[in-house]
């Protein structure tokens, strides 16, 4: 794998399981759009969990009916497969979302849900969510 070969912020390669950081090094871990494509989400949330010492932002997807489903696995396909973006189509639902959350002791700040257009197959969740010694 290699990293972006131009950036504007510095790129760390790591190992897909642990973040390159130490414990407690930011204010704030954002995940936008990624935690779909990783194959063990409980561990990506322990390690934002880890490194951050207020906030865990996160933005990703969402699914209520098996169309949700078909059409998030479509758009994920159709906008990350020519680019080798791995797609194990990790989906959860909004009361998985919020297990998830619990079980990582994290207080929902705020939460939100949108789709862009009613023709958007994708279903957004941003969430700010208090780390537990917050």
């Amino acid at each position: 794998m290699c990293l972006q070969p131009r950036s504007h912020i510095e790129v760390r390669y790591y190992d897909g399981r642990t973040f390159p950081f130490a414990d407690g090094e930011f204010d704030c871990v954002i995940m936008v759009d990624m935690l779909h494509h990783s194959v063990d989400i409980e561990q990506m949330i322990r390690e934002a969990c880890r490194v951050s010492r207020r906030y865990v932002l996160i933005k990703d997807h969402y699914w209520d009916t098996s169309f949700d489903l078909v059409g998030l696995r479509v758009a994920d396909y159709l906008g990350n497969a020519p680019y080798g973006v791995s797609l194990p189509y990790n989906y959860l639902r909004l009361e998985e979302w919020a297990r998830l959350f619990h079980r990582h002791n994290l207080k929902a700040a705020s939460m939100d849900t949108y789709r862009r257009h009613p023709l958007d197959p994708c279903k957004h969740i941003v969430a700010k969510l208090r780390a537990a010694e917050s």
